[in-house]
């Protein structure tokens, strides 16, 4: 959706850059990785916001701004293995699977594996 495109740009240019976040890779990513996939539709509005969003009980979708702190201080190399614990609703798993060579995610939520392994073959992520 256009609308979210946009959202995307503005995140990248009002929260990402201005807070130092300058990898061209994670820039890259999540200018392109859809956000509001990641968030019940009720919160898709709130997506690009500049908090944390409770996607599920005692889970969160972290802010755009801190997440890719996050991954930019991590420096992942693409030969690094990353193990992602407590995936949530899988937006970090994805993301950072774009950034190595291979994620290793647990979760103990069955219905959140199930999820996940269909988003991966949604976005034909392989690693």
């Amino acid at each position: 959706m256009a609308i979210y495109t946009q959202a995307r740009d503005n995140m990248v240019l009002s929260q990402l850059l201005p807070n130092k976040i300058f990898s061209g890779a994670i820039l890259k990513i999540m200018a392109k990785l859809p956000r509001e996939e990641f968030v019940p539709r009720s919160l898709s509005h709130l997506c690009y916001g500049d908090e944390a969003i409770k996607v599920l009980k005692n889970r969160y979708l972290l802010s755009p701004m801190v997440f890719g702190r996050l991954a930019q201080e991590a420096n992942i190399q693409k030969t690094e293995k990353i193990l992602d614990i407590g995936f949530g609703t899988g937006y970090p798993s994805i993301l950072l699977s774009f950034l190595c060579r291979k994620v290793i995610s647990l979760e103990n939520d069955k219905s959140l594996v199930t999820r996940l392994k269909n988003t991966l073959l949604e976005y034909e992520v392989l690693n």
